[in-house]
């Protein structure tokens, strides 16, 4: 390389005779007032330690006019890859070379020598005294390299006309259309554009064009890594830098080097350099841009066809491939497990099931997994409220990801969820995205047990969309949790208790007449519904276990005797068995206590064997206090003792006392003709009076909630206090008439 094989001639050629000085069109002139030209030499960030060596050339043709520096700086650039050429007297056409020095890329801690490689900047109009800056980068090379192959093509009349040609094609294709400059500071539009090292680029400001610039020179890196299949961070802007310089050599960068030979950097100016900048610029800008900050800057450098800098070589696609969508780990606790607990206010508080989790993602999978959430958990997204949450890892190395969707659907019903993009990336570079699902987005999930689906998509910042990724599950709202009180045993007016030993007349109960305080109670306990919504609640007694017992008198007294001829056998008023006789019969403890005798009673509205039917509705604070009744006694009577007949009548064992029982006449025939007459009859009174009764009741009541009329209802499972659990109770009631 030419540069390379000058720069190799000792130092010491520096200082030349004034002759030689006059034919390089380049002077340290006495008559020219002295100024400082402030440099800058980096990539993305400052080269330090490297050495300025300053040429004259011929501005038609581009020679070097002599093989020696006119100016060397004495001292390296500092750590801010700055330093100054103190001599105004320069003039002419003339190239700035880098050498030496090393640059530490922000993404690693290690530095990368200059090496070998050389930075180059053209200027063409250099006047006596000039205080204009000047910058050394690779763009500037780039250019350096383009013009010399320009001049070798014969497309411009002179260098300096190359090298504002290539300049302008470079800004075109970087920033945009180019613009006019201001000549005041700098010396051309690429040196009025300075990078702002990373590490300060918060803190700085810089205008879009200078960031544009910054972004490319960070993104140059790429095309050598993938070259040597190398990550980004084991390669330094200047290796591709160096590439690209001898891909320009021939005017044009078209992937041939200008010896004809093929080399393989035709894109990394277009869609490589797109590609790279997702990769760092995302990254190191994350904070400032996006990649939709500079999409359309970067589709139309991808898609850039101009001949004049590619020459016929075809573009390859940006971004050609869309976002990829993984489910990630997404636990929730299965609330049909919740243990229940409630506060000293009567508050529910839920403890999950620790070792009942579902996983979210297996929705992605086939078949639908059973999800049950309370209702009044689905509306907040908080993790105490164990929400429907999923986790998705979205990959897209390019252009990021510009939007993310996600839709629960239920039947032709479709709704959208709640997408949160994390701020940190996961460890492998994709974005860490959660999706929630409440019932103030998807009112649904409070209303209907069915089969919901969900769909994710992702586009990235081409506009490239992912095919969606569905799932589904089948979703159980459940109520609310309702606070149940103990079973308190009933011992007041109207309680079977109250019909104990000092009632005589049992009359009523007996016969299923109703007391004044309707069908006697058993025990009584209260249920509250402490949320802000709504709790549909079914009610039966169950598990019903216990026993009864009963004794009954049989007393007569011999009345007149009746001669005549009476077809009563017939009739069936008279019966050819004498009485019983005065006795006792007792039924010993029956195990057999039917459930239909059992029913519950609320605010007046009562429920028997079968309440599948009879709902109750809570209001948000309601408050029910829920009785369970003996309402029917059939099993308390003789056989041949009719319900309804039962009376208070004196007690016939002492003609004094009252009873409970029936008075009745007994006939009996004495002759039986055998044809249903009767000729001889003997009338008797009998009396069949209670003398002792029990009831030993134990079980409980079952009771099922639903968040609303519509939906099955279902037992309330794990709770402290919970219907078909407790409340409890065991009753036992008994009577001795005697």
């Amino acid at each position: 390389m030419w540069l390379k094989r000058y720069l190799a001639i000792n130092k010491q050629w520096v200082c030349v005779a004034g002759v030689v000085l006059l034919l390089l069109g380049c002077s340290f002139r006495d008559d020219v007032t002295e100024g400082t030209i402030p440099g800058y030499i980096g990539t993305a960030e400052p080269i330090v330690g490297a050495y300025i060596d300053v040429y004259a050339i011929d501005g038609v043709t581009g020679e070097f006019l002599s093989p020696y520096p006119v100016y060397t700086t004495d001292e390296p650039s500092n750590l801010d890859g700055e330093f100054e050429i103190p001599n105004a007297g320069l003039s002419g056409a003339l190239l700035f070379v880098g050498r030496g020095g090393e640059v530490t890329e922000y993404w690693s801690s290690v530095p990368a020598p200059l090496g070998s490689q050389h930075l180059t900047a053209f200027v063409g109009d250099m006047r006596g005294g000039s205080t204009r800056s000047m910058i050394v980068t690779p763009w500037t090379t780039l250019v350096y390299e383009l013009a010399t192959g320009r001049q070798r093509r014969g497309e411009d009349s002179t260098f300096i006309e190359s090298i504002d040609t290539a300049e302008d094609l470079l800004y075109a294709h970087f920033v945009g259309a180019a613009r006019e400059h201001s000549r005041q500071h700098c010396f051309s539009r690429l040196n009025c554009l300075r990078p702002t090292p990373l590490a300060r680029f918060s803190d700085a400001e810089t205008t879009r064009e200078s960031d544009v610039y910054t972004l490319t020179l960070v993104s140059l890196s790429a095309r050598a890594a993938a070259n040597q299949r190398n990550t980004y961070e084991s390669n330094s802007v200047l290796i591709s830098s160096e590439s690209l310089a001898e891909d320009a050599r021939d005017g044009r960068l078209d992937g041939l080097a200008a010896d004809g030979s093929n080399d393989t950097t035709k894109d990394t100016l277009r869609a490589e350099l797109g590609r790279a900048f997702a990769a760092y610029g995302l990254d190191a800008f994350e904070h400032t841009y996006s990649y939709g900050d500079f999409s359309l800057q970067f589709d139309r450098i991808a898609s850039n066809t101009n001949p004049e800098l590619f020459g016929d070589t075809t573009p390859s696609p940006l971004d050609p491939d869309p976002p990829r969508i993984s489910p990630a780990h997404s636990p929730i606790f299965d609330e049909r497990d919740d243990r229940i607990v409630f506060d000293h206010n009567r508050m529910p508080q839920r403890i999950h099931d620790l070792s009942s989790v579902i996983r979210l993602e297996t929705m992605f999978e086939p078949g639908c997994p059973e999800i049950h959430k309370h209702v009044d958990l689905v509306r907040d997204a908080a993790p105490a409220s164990n929400p429907l949450r999923w986790r998705f890892a979205v990959y897209d190395e390019i252009s990021g990801i510009a939007d993310i969707r996600a839709n629960v659907s239920i039947g032709s019903v479709v709704r959208e969820a709640s997408v949160v993009v994390a701020d940190e990336r996961l460890p492998d570079g994709g974005y860490d995205v959660s999706v929630t699902a409440t019932s103030a987005t998807v009112p649904e999930l409070a209303t209907r047990e069915d089969e919901f689906k969900i769909a994710m998509r992702a586009i990235d910042g081409a506009g490239n969309e992912s095919s969606p990724l569905e799932g589904c599950w089948w979703h159980v709202p459940r109520a609310a949790p309702l606070w149940v009180g103990p079973t308190v045993p009933a011992d007041g007016p109207g309680s079977m208790l109250d019909y104990s030993l000092e009632q005589d007349n049992l009359s009523p109960l007996l016969n299923g007449e109703q007391p004044p305080f309707g069908s006697p109670v058993l025990a009584s306990f209260e249920v509250f519904n402490p949320n802000d919504m709504d709790v549909y609640l079914v009610m039966k007694p169950i598990d019903v276990a216990g026993e009864f017992s009963w004794t009954w008198s049989y007393d007569y007294v011999a009345g007149s005797l009746d001669l005549g001829l009476d077809s009563c056998i017939q009739q069936g008023t008279c019966t050819a068995s004498p009485p019983r006789g005065e006795n006792r019969y007792t039924l010993y403890p029956n195990p057999a206590l039917p459930a239909s005798n059992l029913a519950l009673t609320v605010n007046g509205f009562s429920c028997g064997e079968d309440c599948s039917d009879w709902v109750l509705q809570l209001e948000p604070g309601a408050s029910i206090a829920v009785d369970l009744r003996w309402s029917s006694f059939d099993h308390f009577l003789p056989p041949d003792t009719v319900p309804g007949e039962l009376i208070e009548l004196l007690d016939p064992e002492d003609g004094q006392g009252l009873a409970t029982g029936t008075s009745r006449e007994y006939v009996h025939c004495l002759n039986d003709n055998g044809d249903g007459s009767c000729t001889d009859r003997q009338f008797y009174e009998e009396w069949v009076t209670m003398r002792a009764a029990m009831l030993h009741v134990q079980g409980a009541v079952s009771g099922e909630t639903a968040a609303r009329p519509s939906l099955t209802t279902r037992k309330p499972v794990g709770r402290t206090r919970t219907f078909g659990l407790d409340p409890r109770f065991s009753q036992t009631w008994i009577t001795n008439e005697d």
